[in-house]
């Protein structure tokens, strides 16, 4: 699935939107907002790669959306083209100040606007993928240092010694296959999401039944359950089908189960609820955990964001961003509500266009 770049045309004039859309759909996902505070919930849960700001709009104008953009994190490669009538620089200045990349005037031609969004999109991509690499080499810098020592150490200990007994020796194998392991899951990580943000992943799918997706992340997290006493308790009725990429929707799951065993309470209980509504269906895990620091919730799918957060160590991160891109890249969308003290629940919600149910 070859999703188009997202397009946010944010006017309070509906002939202007439409407008938009005729010139940018073929070649974008454009989606429309009709006020400043529409834009700003629309921003944060679309996160596109380009917003068209109407600069005169009633209770909050382009400049003040504009500003709003710029303090969210997650849109920080968001590209944002003010749109007005007025033509004095002043009135450009003010939006550059508010941290607008360039100025549009109305009547705009279509081949301008094209060509615009264009250069734009791609501009905004190519500065995330640099980001991406720089925080990638950080984040290697990071992780791989302690598991790196704990491979190193015991096996010169095993070069260096003849006199170990065999119990000490299968001790010091498991520290080195352990690493090994964590390494290798660390790199696969990085890789797969490196190569989604940079465009080069499309799912395969197939008609994939849920509950037995379900019962298949629960399995490869029931060892860690177990030595924490942890029950997974399901609750996902039998007939719903995803049309999904199968090994890396499981991995979606497995994320979030294997992320809610490790942050709630040892002989805790972890929640998994399916949900079937008029336009999605959704997935709900939660855990009885610490919660998530309110001004952190917004950058837990980031992944390589150095977080201090009880959600966000040990390169778990890194599992929750690849999350992201693959519900991403199945036309859904992911999100956590969380309060310090009182767990959390991650929710995934895929369109009825990607899941049926059989009668």
């Amino acid at each position: 699935m070859n999703r188009k770049p997202c397009v946010l045309a944010v006017d309070d004039n509906g002939k202007n939107l439409e407008i938009i859309e005729e010139i940018l759909g073929e070649e974008f996902d454009v989606r429309s907002a009709s006020s400043g505070k529409e834009a700003l919930v629309a921003a944060a849960t679309l996160k596109p790669a380009l917003v068209l700001l109407d600069v005169m709009m009633p209770t909050l104008n382009g400049y003040e959306v504009c500003e709003e953009i710029r303090k969210h994190p997650a849109l920080r490669h968001t590209k944002i083209l003010m749109v007005s009538a007025k033509t004095l620089i002043h009135d450009r200045i003010r939006g550059f100040e508010a941290g607008a990349d360039d100025y549009i005037t109305k009547p705009f031609e279509a081949e301008e606007l094209l060509f615009k969004a264009r250069v734009f999109v791609k501009l905004r991509n190519a500065e995330e993928i640099d980001q991406l690499k720089t925080n990638v080499l950080s984040l290697f810098a990071h992780e791989v240092r302690t598991p790196l020592n704990c491979l190193i150490l015991p096996a010169d200990l095993l070069r260096a010694e003849d006199d170990f007994d065999e119990e000490e020796r299968k001790r010091l194998a498991e520290i080195i296959y352990r690493n090994a392991v964590g390494l290798h899951s660390f790199f696969e990580k990085a890789l797969a999401l490196s190569s989604m943000r940079s465009g080069q992943w499309m799912p395969v799918l197939e008609s994939l039944p849920l509950d037995a997706l379900i019962d298949d992340a629960r399995a490869k997290v029931e060892g860690l359950a177990g030595e924490r006493g942890i029950v997974i308790d399901v609750d996902c009725e039998e007939g719903i089908v995803l049309f999904a990429d199968q090994r890396e929707f499981l991995r979606v799951i497995v994320s979030l189960l294997d992320n809610a065993v490790r942050h709630t309470p040892e002989g805790g209980r972890v929640e998994v609820r399916v949900c079937t509504g008029e336009t999605d269906v959704s997935i709900e895990v939660t855990d009885r955990g610490e919660g998530i620091p309110r001004d952190h919730v917004d950058e837990v799918f980031e992944g390589l964001v150095d977080l201090d957060s009880d959600h966000h160590t040990s390169g778990h991160g890194l599992s929750l961003a690849l999350a992201r891109e693959i519900v991403d890249g199945h036309g859904g969308s992911i999100r956590v509500e969380s309060e310090e003290g009182d767990g959390a629940t991650f929710s995934v919600s895929i369109p009825l266009a990607l899941a049926t149910q059989f009668e």
